[in-house]
């Protein structure tokens, strides 16, 4: 078998399989994950494809077998080309392939808080990390390790070290001691409200006018037209704002919250 002679290499400290081409027949997914279980020692990890659709099934159907979970993987089939010689990016026959990076990082950062959520066992997140920034919110969502990739293909080998330094130095500024502290504390912050609100308070945007740098971004993009400056006065229509948030994903100087009014 493949995973017992990756660990007769002593090279493999663990060994993570793909359940994208079984993943929907959740009795072959277990006969996969035994089979592979009783062949090696190393810990086992269960890659996640984008593509499942009852990721609650999987968990359970999985949880008593790997040591911990991977994702994701790439999502696809995709394609892309360039308009003036109609030459694909990618060399397949086709031109199509598998998308990775940066672009998928919202599905991976969503799979590895669901996870978290349905497991006790440990999920790596991969997926898209460019940031310092990417690499906080992948442990606030419960990761317990990343794989970085496509940022060091981009930019060089360097970068493990880069954000290694950086997230420490984050750490220390925000004052956490350590990874656990950080881990999955996006869980712990109770019921969050929710931008559309049938009934009770309603969430509006509200303005740190000291923040605002006024480029009426929010202006121009607010397509109901609740959002206004007089005089750089920061007004809102409230019987026209619908609380989708759109201001405050967009604002470059982030002065705009939601919050209850």
């Amino acid at each position: 078998m493949l995973g017992k002679a990756l660990e007769k290499t002593g090279l493999v400290d663990a060994i993570e399989f793909s359940i994208h081409y079984v993943g929907k027949d959740i009795e072959n997914l277990q006969r996969t994950a035994s089979a592979l279980k009783t062949q090696v020692s190393v810990p086992v990890f269960a890659k996640m494809s984008p593509s499942i659709g009852d990721l609650k099934s999987v968990i359970q159907a999985l949880d008593d077998i790997v040591d911990g979970y991977v994702a994701i993987n790439s999502l696809g089939p995709a394609l892309d080309f360039d308009i003036e010689t109609l030459q694909p990016y990618l060399g397949s026959e086709d031109g199509g392939g598998w998308l990775s990076g940066r672009a998928i990082f919202p599905i991976g950062l969503h799979f590895v808080a669901s996870i978290y959520s349905l497991s006790q066992k440990p999920v790596i997140g991969v997926s898209g990390i460019s940031s310092l920034q990417d690499v906080v919110k992948y442990l606030m969502a419960g990761a317990s390790a990343m794989q970085i990739c496509s940022l060091a293909i981009l930019k060089g080998q360097q970068v493990y070290g880069e954000l290694a330094r950086q997230l420490l130095a984050w750490m220390e500024e925000h004052g956490y001691d350590n990874i656990q502290s950080l881990k999955g504390i996006f869980h712990r912050q109770g019921i969050r409200k929710l931008y559309f609100l049938n009934e009770g308070e309603q969430l509006y945007p509200s303005i740190q006018i000291k923040k605002c740098n006024f480029c009426d971004r929010c202006v121009r993009s607010c397509i109901h037209h609740a959002i206004r400056f007089e005089n750089q006065v920061f007004m809102l229509d409230k019987s026209r704002c619908v609380s989708c948030g759109l201001c405050v994903s967009l604002c470059p100087k982030s002065a705009l919250t939601m919050t209850e009014h």
